[in-house]
């Protein structure tokens, strides 16, 4: 008799879990949880997938924009350039007459550490106009103020006939 309530104590048991286990342990809604979860994940690689897609466009755009910037810079920089014009800077020997006049291209090799001022006059063109009664007379004059032990080099002594004698106005 024992035996037969303890055998269908236990075949009602096992009905029970064969039935009843959805219900008891809520299988299904833990399944249902899990398959969710297993959708958020996928969810999230996806995302994390385009993300990291957009980030490395992100750098190309950005690499891509700091290159042009730099180009647009350079011709910036290269149009104000061309916008300088220098000077051509003539400097006079003798004492303007209406004798012959004697014009050179003058050039000077600038020290290690040149003056500001020194960049500046000696990359514009120079010459040098003497006021000689010839050629041999205005070498002479330009080697004298102008040696090569400090750097100048001047060109060959080309005769010229300015337009009129600067005026020379007295300083002291």
């Amino acid at each position: 008799m024992w035996l037969g309530i303890v055998l269908l104590a236990a075949i009602a048991l096992e009905a029970l879990l064969l039935l009843g286990q959805d219900r008891l342990f809520n299988t299904q809604k833990l399944a249902e949880m899990e398959a969710e979860l297993e959708k958020t994940y996928g969810d999230l690689r996806e995302a994390k997938k385009r993300i990291d897609d957009r980030q490395i466009l992100l750098r190309t755009a950005n690499i891509d924009a700091e290159r042009q910037r730099k180009q647009i810079q350079e011709a910036d920089k290269a149009f104000a350039d061309a916008q300088k014009t220098m000077p051509n800077l003539i400097h006079v020997l003798g004492t303007p007459n209406p004798g012959p006049c004697f014009r050179a291209l003058i050039t000077k090799t600038l020290p290690a550490n040149p003056d500001r001022s020194q960049k500046i006059v000696w990359a514009c063109t120079n010459f040098l106009e003497v006021w000689a009664d010839d050629a041999a007379a205005a070498k002479a004059s330009a080697e004298r103020q102008f040696s090569e032990k400090q750097g100048y080099k001047v060109g060959e002594m080309m005769p010229v006939v300015p337009d009129k004698p600067p005026v020379l106005q007295a300083t002291g």
